[in-house]
């Protein structure tokens, strides 16, 4: 069912109230993907999202992180509220900045930061509920990927844009990297289910300073645990190093080490797990994708980017296909 804004803001505040907190005053929008909206009121943040299964997620996940040391924004309240277009939570509105890679200590702090996520996340579904596993099969997440690539390269054939003439001139490089890196990942998820799925463990889905929050005395807050899965923690920290390089806009050896550092020792099957997501172009693939949904020019310099950093990670790592 869909919604006006008027209609959505009247929910929003009736659910408020159903949760015994404030409705009255205003309502500021802070942030809205898909179906999901972020509104501040006062000291508190209302969440709404149209799956009530990802709702009591969140409402699950974030109390045990919490209890267990991890400095989560947990929900407040003991219970959530169902209306008419979404389900809703409460959590406190905490104050500060979104951290920079380019800062000094930010990528040190956040590999820290990272393993206090996944050692906190230990046993959750032994002890409170299950939840998807959708990050935790490594090579069927990646051949999901490989058929989004080939849709893209379908509609790329046929488009005389400069988006589409420099995708093309790296898709067949792009092709062989898929292929190696499924071939990469397929090997160590061997390793991962021999040893079980009492080594996995929370991923949070979307880590890093987009949802870190840094307060004035320097403590750190993590935030929109929304994708939060059974996974492994190659996971997690595959998507930070990516980000990071993109953000930064060069592969570094010496930040990799870094957080590797900072987030500290992992299994041999987690490290060839590592080394197998980093070897997939899956951000060369995404900014493709993005493109083709809101056509941007400007995407076209950012994806030569991304396919240059992603190539000399390869390199430097020894993960590049054998051209």
């Amino acid at each position: 069912m869909s919604a006006t804004e008027p209609e959505l803001e009247d929910e929003a505040r009736w659910a408020l109230s159903e949760l015994g907190f404030p409705a009255s005053g205003e309502l500021e929008l802070l942030a809205e993907r898909g179906k999901r909206r972020v509104w501040r009121i006062g000291d508190f943040v209302l969440k709404g999202l149209a799956s009530t299964q990802v709702a009591q997620k969140i409402f699950d996940v974030g109390p045990y992180l919490l209890k267990n040391g991890c400095p989560v924004v947990a929900r407040l309240g003991d219970r959530l509220v169902t209306g008419s277009f979404m389900s809703y939570l409460v959590f406190p509105y905490v104050k500060g900045m979104f951290p920079r890679y380019s800062e000094p200590k930010t990528l040190r702090d956040l590999g820290h930061l990272l393993r206090t996520f996944h050692d906190s996340s230990k046993d959750f579904t032994e002890n409170i509920a299950p939840i998807p596993d959708k990050t935790f099969d490594a090579p069927k997440r990646l051949r999901e990927w490989i058929t989004n690539f080939e849709t893209v390269c379908d509609t790329a054939s046929a488009d005389p844009s400069p988006f589409a003439e420099a995708f093309r001139a790296h898709s067949g490089e792009l092709r062989r990297q898929c292929e190696h890196a499924l071939s990469l990942a397929t090997d160590a998820m061997t390793a991962v289910t021999a040893a079980g799925r009492k080594q996995c463990i929370l991923s949070h889905g979307d880590f890093g300073c987009q949802n870190v929050i840094r307060g004035a005395d320097g403590s750190y807050a993590i935030i929109d645990i929304d994708n939060t899965a059974v996974s492994v923690r190659s996971y997690d920290l595959a998507r930070l190093v990516t980000w990071a390089d993109h953000d930064l806009q060069s592969w570094s050896s010496e930040r990799f080490r870094d957080i590797l550092t900072y987030y500290g020792k992992m299994k041999d099957f987690e490290m060839e797990m590592l080394y197998a997501e980093l070897s997939f172009p899956g951000l060369c693939i995404s900014i493709a994708m993005e493109y083709y949904q809101n056509a941007d020019d400007s995407r076209t310099s950012e994806f030569e980017r991304a396919v240059q950093v992603h190539r000399t990670m390869t390199d430097e790592l020894g993960v590049a296909y054998d051209s």
